[in-house]
């Protein structure tokens, strides 16, 4: 009995399904992603934890890499990159740079000041307690 090859079907798979990055509504009108992987919940579709612990994984190499450019950010002691990682990975870094105030209080280490400026925003009462144990690492350390 011959094995099936992973790399060969995975290539005629690729040749016959276009590979879209994100969500779409493939023909059928299903939520789809990648190369044609329904992740619809109204017909069972999803991912397993074993993927979205991949999908976790990258997304924490991104945002390390992605904190490793903020000026201010290698001097903070391990609570309080914790705690700006976890903005990171919350808002992204395009939301995470509008914190302004924030972000110089933190590159002057006025730490008081940094917490009551990460909670005097929309994204405190979006997030709710995320948001105050966000504020007290920094405020803290």
């Amino acid at each position: 009995m011959v094995d099936i090859n992973d790399d060969v079907l995975a290539q005629r798979i690729d040749e016959a399904e276009d590979c879209v990055l994100h969500m779409y509504f493939d023909t059928k009108g299903m939520a789809t992603i990648g190369y044609g992987r329904m992740i619809d919940s109204r017909l069972g579709g999803g991912i397993t934890k074993d993927e979205a612990l991949f999908l976790l994984k990258n997304d924490i190499k991104r945002i390390k890499q992605e904190a490793s450019t903020l000026s201010f950010y290698p001097s903070l002691n391990l609570r309080r990159k914790y705690a700006i990682l976890d903005m990171l990975y919350n808002l992204g870094l395009p939301k995470f740079l509008k914190f302004k105030k924030m972000i110089a209080a933190l590159e002057v280490g006025d730490y008081d000041r940094a917490a009551e400026e990460a909670l005097d925003s929309k994204w405190r009462h979006d997030v709710g307690d995320r948001a105050l144990r966000i504020a007290r690492d920094l405020k803290h350390g």
